[in-house]
């Protein structure tokens, strides 16, 4: 696999996280009992995701430079 495949496919994971985390928040308003414990869980998992993924989309791009 060559770096432009993996930065593409990491591209492609960090769109999939954020789409799911703005669908995570905007449920969030009309969400309740085990099902808004659910979200706020899956909406920390997410955004620890989306940290990662920065970092190595970064570095992926910072090697193609």
């Amino acid at each position: 696999m060559t770096i432009q495949q993996m930065l593409t496919k990491y591209e492609n994971r960090y769109a999939e996280c954020e789409q799911q985390f703005t669908s995570d928040v905007s449920e969030l308003a009309t969400a309740t009992g085990d099902r808004l414990s659910w979200l706020n869980e899956d909406i920390i998992s997410l955004n620890g995701q989306l940290g990662a993924y920065e970092c190595i989309i970064k570095d992926l791009r910072g090697l193609l430079e």
